[in-house]
C-alpha cells in the first residue's frame, strides 16, 4: 500500500516546474514527502483529522442534549423556525428530537474516537482497525450512558456561576455568554473520553475550547462539582491536577507543574503526579500560580492574586502577597526620564 500511494503521487521521473525552486531543494523536499507517505495500513486508513467545524458541531450537539431548553439557540435553524405547541414540545417532538440527537452524538463520537485510536501512541499498544472500531463504539456508548450524571454535574457548575458572579442575571446568560462555563462543559465531556482510554480525542476537544475561550484545562484533570472559572483568560490546569468541590478561580491562574523529572537516560518520567491538589471551598484569585505534585491546598483556603505557591497550606489558610509599595510623584514634564505617556 505504501509504495502504491507514493508512486501514484510522485511518478518517476519527477521534475519541478517552479522557476523559484532549484533542483537540489526540490529533490530534498520530494524525498521528505516520499518518506512521509511510506505509511502502514493503520495510518493510511485512519481517516481525516477532525477539523474545527466537526468539533464545533459535536460540542453544540452535546450541549443541546444537556440543556434542551436552549436548543433553538444552540442549533440555529433546527428548532427556532418550527411552530410547535407546548404539549407536542413536551411529548412526541421533544422525544423524537432527543432520539435524533443521541444517534448523531453516538455517530460523531465513533468517528472521532475511531480516528484517534488509530494514531501512534507511545503508551498504548498498537490497535488494529477492528479493535479500534470496537473500542470507539464502546466509548461512544459509555458517554451516552453517563449523560444523566453529567447533566447533574453541569447544573451544579451553572449554580456556581450564578452564586459566584454578582453580574450574572440568569442561567441562559451563563450558558451562552460565559467562557468559563463553556470551558468546564467541554472539559467534562473530554474528561470522559480521557478516562475511557481515548486521550487524543479528549485533547482535540480540550484544545478546541482552549482556542475558543483562552482557558487551558487538560482533559486528565479531575474537577469536582460546583466549579466556577470567572473571566478565565489565561487559566491553565494541568493533567494530574485534582480539584475539589465548590472551587472558584479567576483569570490567569496556573495550577501547574513545578518541574519535570527525568530518568537516567534523560527521558521525561511520565504517569506521576506533577500538579497540585486543591481542596473544597477554595478561591484562587487572578494570576496566582500553585505548582507541584506535592502541593496540597486545604479546604476553605483563599489564595490571593499574584501569589506564587509551591508548598502545601492547611485548611482555612489565607495566602496573600505583601502589599506593594507605590511611589506617587507630582506631575512630571514630558522630557523627564520617569515620565510615562500611556495611550490606549
Amino acid at each position: 500500500m505504501a509504495g502504491r500511494h507514493a508512486n501514484a503521487c510522485f511518478p518517476e521521473p519527477v521534475a519541478c516546474m517552479l522557476e523559484s525552486v532549484d533542483n537540489d531543494t526540490w529533490s530534498e523536499l520530494a524525498a521528505r514527502v516520499r518518506t512521509a507517505w511510506q505509511v502502514d495500513d493503520r495510518s493510511a486508513d485512519c481517516g481525516r483529522v477532525p477539523d474545527a467545524g466537526f468539533v464545533d458541531q459535536l460540542v453544540r450537539l452535546y450541549t443541546a442534549i444537556c440543556f434542551p431548553q436552549l436548543s433553538c439557540l444552540l442549533e440555529p435553524g433546527r428548532t427556532g423556525d418550527e411552530q410547535i405547541d407546548a404539549a407536542d414540545r413536551r411529548n412526541n417532538f421533544a422525544l423524537d428530537l432527543l432520539h435524533e440527537r443521541l444517534e448523531s452524538l453516538h455517530r460523531l463520537l465513533v468517528r472521532l474516537n475511531g480516528w484517534a485510536l488509530l494514531q501512534p501512541d507511545r503508551v498504548r499498544p498498537h490497535l488494529g482497525r477492528t479493535e479500534a472500531d470496537r473500542l470507539a463504539e464502546a466509548i461512544a456508548s459509555g458517554v451516552v450512558r453517563q449523560l444523566p450524571s453529567t447533566m447533574d454535574l453541569l447544573h451544579t457548575d451553572l449554580d456556581a456561576a450564578l452564586d459566584g458572579d454578582p453580574a450574572c442575571r440568569g442561567r441562559e446568560e451563563v450558558l451562552i455568554c460565559y467562557p468559563g462555563f463553556k470551558a468546564i462543559l467541554v472539559h467534562r465531556f473530554a474528561h470522559q473520553l480521557y478516562q475511557a482510554g481515548s486521550p487524543l480525542a479528549a485533547r482535540v476537544l480540550a484544545e478546541w475550547v482552549h482556542g475558543q475561550t483562552g482557558i487551558d484545562i487538560h482533559p486528565g484533570a479531575g474537577i469536582g462539582h460546583h466549579f466556577f472559572v470567572d473571566h478565565g483568560t489565561g487559566v491553565v490546569i494541568g493533567e494530574t491536577c485534582r480539584i475539589g468541590n465548590h472551587v472558584r478561580i479567576y483569570q490567569g491562574v496556573t495550577l501547574g507543574a513545578l518541574n519535570f523529572p527525568r530518568d537516567a537516560a534523560g527521558q521525561l518520567i511520565r504517569d506521576q503526579r506533577r500538579h497540585p491538589t486543591i481542596g473544597n471551598h477554595v478561591a484562587i484569585f487572578a494570576n496566582a500560580s500553585v505548582l507541584g505534585g506535592e502541593t496540597v491546598i486545604g479546604d476553605h483556603c483563599v489564595i490571593g492574586s499574584s501569589v506564587w505557591l509551591t508548598e502545601s497550606v492547611p485548611a482555612g489558610t489565607r495566602v496573600v502577597m505583601e502589599k506593594p509599595k507605590l511611589r506617587i510623584r507630582g506631575q512630571l514634564p514630558a522630557g523627564d526620564p520617569d515620565y510615562l505617556d500611556f495611550q490606549i
